[in-house]
């Protein structure tokens, strides 16, 4: 069986495992959800992955025969899907705390923009500081170049004066 229809096969029994136990137990899960929050999700969920740890460090699986380690982890996955639904189900007790926890993503959200405008307000003074860095270091550099140039005109001037002296000089000696 290739794993596309291994795959489907697999939802087939999480599917049919969801619909016996529902038959069974009716929404329990979702009445759990509705009267505790999410932490009863968690709390399922938990309980099937220490089965899970347990089944698998023990080195035990082929011994267990009430559950086993597949068993567990369709369980799990019904958990998670149906976890899943509860999310998008309107319901007062999870609904608040979605509410919450979008208030709090929405809340780390603003700190985060406000962390990236105030890092955007630096990148920005620190481009103007090198630009003005760049023009300092261009003034001075044209300025060190007419210094260098007037130092020249100088030293020009004072050879060319030298040579009148030395010449002036020895024509009177």
């Amino acid at each position: 069986m290739i794993k596309k229809e291994l795959y489907d096969k697999i939802i087939g029994d999480l599917r049919q495992t969801y619909l016996c136990k529902n038959s069974d137990y009716g929404d329990s899960f979702g009445l759990s959800i509705e009267k505790y929050g999410l932490i009863s999700a968690l709390t399922r969920i938990s309980d099937k992955f220490n089965r899970l740890e347990n089944i698998i460090l023990s080195n035990k699986a082929y011994m267990i025969k009430s559950e086993t380690l597949e068993d567990t982890l369709k369980d799990m996955a019904n958990y998670c899907i149906l976890t899943v639904i509860e999310l998008n189900t309107p319901s007062t007790k999870l609904k608040e705390e979605n509410d919450i926890l979008k208030y709090e993503n929405e809340c780390q959200n603003t700190s985060l923009n406000k962390y990236n405008n105030e890092l955007n307000n630096k990148n920005i003074e620190i481009e103007e500081l090198q630009k003005s860095i760049e023009k300092t270091i261009d003034y001075y550099e044209d300025n060190l170049f007419k210094r260098d140039e007037y130092i020249y005109d100088l030293e020009q001037k004072i050879d060319v004066l030298n040579n009148e002296l030395t010449e002036k000089n020895l024509k009177e000696f």
